[in-house]
């Protein structure tokens, strides 16, 4: 599945690069392009990786979707990943600079292992649920608010 909106017109090498990677797997994409959200969760539940070249990235919404549907990360280990990817899995999750192409191969071809390796993964990324974040959120605005009435 190649997920996403399409490159900014203009955008000469994302369009060649988006092309380029659906001709040459074009037999193993299923989908691509922008999805309505229900369908977009049905395709990522379908996934067995999730992978990112980000060179910028403030948290990594689709990511974490990914891999709470059961996706094996691939990811720089840079940015915001380390941080999102709890340490027991960075070496099976987490590639370093060069080795993308390498460390994707090696993925495809032990997927079954890695599974294995990442037991509990999915799990650790449900924390950022918005059925959990939301009272979260709600308790710390509450004690905000608070603050600010006895301030005042």
């Amino acid at each position: 599945m190649l997920a996403g909106q399409d490159p900014p017109s203009g955008s000469t090498i994302a369009e060649d690069e988006r092309a380029a990677a659906e001709k040459e797997f074009s037999e193993h994409i299923v989908a691509s392009g922008e999805f309505d959200r229900a369908d977009y969760l049905d395709y990522v539940a379908q996934c067995d990786l999730v992978v990112s070249c980000a060179k910028h990235e403030f948290f990594g919404v689709a990511v974490v979707e990914a891999v709470a549907s059961g996706c094996i990360p691939l990811l720089p280990n840079a940015l915001s990943y380390p941080e999102l990817i709890r340490p027991p899995w960075h070496s099976t999750t987490l590639y370093e600079p060069g080795t993308f192409g390498t460390r994707l191969v090696d993925a495809v071809r032990r997927i079954d292992q890695l599974r294995d390796e990442a037991v509990g993964l999915s799990q650790t990324m449900r924390r950022f649920d918005w059925a959990t974040m939301a009272k979260v959120y709600d308790d710390r605005i509450a004690a905000v608010s608070a603050r600010l009435t006895t301030a005042a």
